[in-house]
């Protein structure tokens, strides 16, 4: 059992020190026989202010630490089964051991399992600051790696590792390859292609480094768990030459180790947590590649300036929301007292709790009233509208991209087209798109432009004969050419015209020659 108590100090208020003093002197009068007894300030001590004044012991005990906190800490069965303790010669009530002075509480059990050789750590935590009262509990093991297994774990690291480098050295020699490109031919379209490679090499080395931290940490957890463990069962309680209080100190010396290494575990798995979710970011980036799986991606991409106003309007009117609850009901009830309980109220109210007993208070069903119609009705609603519309923008770019086809269509085309380039030794594709940018304003290309480039002739031609297989790079042929008729016809009107005009200039010369 283990806690933490507030310093304590002398009240320095002009209005509430000589109330306090007055009620030192009432405790003298009730239970002192004379002029002497002992400190009036350690008397009225449950009426003192909060100081800087830190008891060196408590019910005997002196301050120690456990996993970085300083406090107390006693045997939970010796506070629980006894009615009294004996301590430095006092008789100390049990009872009395957690008081109003107490800021936290915290029992700790160690459990172990003979049969699989894993021992739970139970925490059971209570803050007592403010007048409100916390508590938290939770649950961590120290597990080993039997010998028989040993072999098991290389092997799945080493197929870990050996992915680690491939991702490495693929995307080191993406980023290598996007330098040079830049450097050859001057684009900057590859920045971010350059930025993602950096992206992929930074995670590539955050996953190697917790490889090489979690494998040393299983490989060792043998003899870290069993140096632990005994020094928790092996605390001389029996030896005469020992006093109770170094006993104690031994026992949560290493229970404060035991602790630590937990504390480390559990540093490393939040570790790991971090490079999970930016692979998820990863991963959901990765899907734009694709324009029919890159429909999430497109629909952030389209509304961004949007959701980025919306989440502007929507955190300041959740700001001042929480503030009006903390100021008009923090103090009447816990669920609003202070600001962070205000707002995790109102987090619970988004997703349809309703505060118990809210219909008591007039005020407080207006204010329940108007955080539902707000951010339930309005700005709820108002999302949906900017997630439709990025959609529905999505839609329309999909139906007007004519290179697109199904997913896994594309994906057998461009494995065919590698197998055929590579068959056919296609011109190399930077090349090929160096030409393509710098004649984009033109929208004409044809075989020659690439010969002109010096690119090999027969590669070339198979190249655009592939390409030109493909509907969306046809090109309709002129209009003379598939509607003849229509063409005969614009002719033949033409030269009936110019009959006119002929007949009618000929009139004209015998009108002026018979003049």
């Amino acid at each position: 059992l283990f806690q933490s108590r507030a310093k304590i100090g002398r009240c320095s208020s002009p209005v509430t020190t000589p109330v306090l003093d007055a009620q030192r002197l009432l405790m003298r009068d009730a239970h002192c026989t004379d002029t002497v007894c002992g400190d009036l300030f350690e008397m009225g001590k449950l009426v003192s202010c909060e100081g800087e004044e830190q008891p060196e012991t408590y019910y005997g005990i002196s301050v120690s630490k456990l996993n970085g906190q300083e406090g107390f800490a006693d045997f939970l069965g010796t506070m629980a089964d006894n009615p009294v303790v004996v301590r430095e010669g006092q008789v100390l009530p049990t009872r009395e051991f957690i008081d109003i002075q107490t800021s936290m509480v915290k029992m700790i059990a160690v459990f172990h399992a003979p049969a699989d050789g894993m021992s739970t750590l139970l925490e059971i935590q209570a803050e007592l600051t403010g007048g409100t009262m916390k508590v938290d509990n939770g649950f961590k093991h120290l597990s080993y790696l039997p010998q028989d297994r040993r072999g098991a774990i290389v092997a799945i690291y080493a197929f870990m590792f050996l992915f680690i480098f491939l991702w490495f050295a693929f995307n080191l020699g993406l980023m290598i390859s996007y330098f040079l490109e830049t450097k050859r031919y001057g684009t900057t379209m590859l920045s971010k292609r350059v930025a993602e490679a950096v992206f992929d090499i930074l995670q590539a080395t955050a996953c190697a480094v917790n490889g090489i931290l979690s494998f040393q940490q299983i490989w060792d957890s043998e003899e870290v768990a069993k140096d632990i463990l005994n020094k928790v069962a092996t605390v001389p309680f029996s030896d005469p030459g020992l006093v109770m209080q170094e006993k104690v100190a031994e026992f949560f010396t290493a229970l404060d180790e035991l602790t630590g290494k937990l504390s480390d575990i559990t540093i490393l798995s939040d570790f790991v947590f971090v490079v999970m979710v930016l692979m998820l970011v990863r991963i959901t980036a990765t899907t734009a590649a694709h324009p029919r799986i890159g429909v999430l991606t497109g629909t952030l991409a389209h509304g961004a300036n949007d959701l980025w106003h919306f989440t502007l309007l929507f955190m300041i009117l959740f700001f001042f929301f929480g503030l009006t609850a903390s100021y008009m009901f923090g103090a009447e009830r816990p669920d609003f007292a202070g600001m962070n309980n205000a707002m995790q109220t109102q987090f619970d109210m988004l997703l349809g709790n309703i505060p118990p007993g809210y219909n008591d208070d007039n005020k407080l069903v207006i204010y329940v009233v108007l955080t539902n119609l707000t951010f339930f009705f309005l700005m709820l609603n108002f999302m949906l509208a900017i997630i439709v519309e990025g959609y529905m923008k999505v839609r329309t770019d999909i139906e007007e991209n004519e290179a697109e086809n199904e997913f896994l269509t594309d994906i057998c085309l461009t494995c065919y087209s590698w197998i055929k380039s590579a068959v056919e030794r296609w011109p190399d594709r930077r090349h090929v798109a160096q030409l393509l940018r710098s004649r984009i304003g033109s929208r004409k290309i044809n075989r020659d432009h690439l010969l002109l480039q010096g690119l090999d002739r027969t590669s070339t031609i198979k190249l655009f004969r592939y390409y030109a297989k493909m509907d969306n790079l046809k090109t309709d042929p002129p209009t003379w050419m598939t509607s003849p008729n229509k063409y005969e016809i614009g002719y033949q009107q033409s030269f009936k015209v110019k009959q006119t005009t002929m007949k009618a200039r000929q009139a004209s010369f015998k009108l002026k020659k018979s003049e």
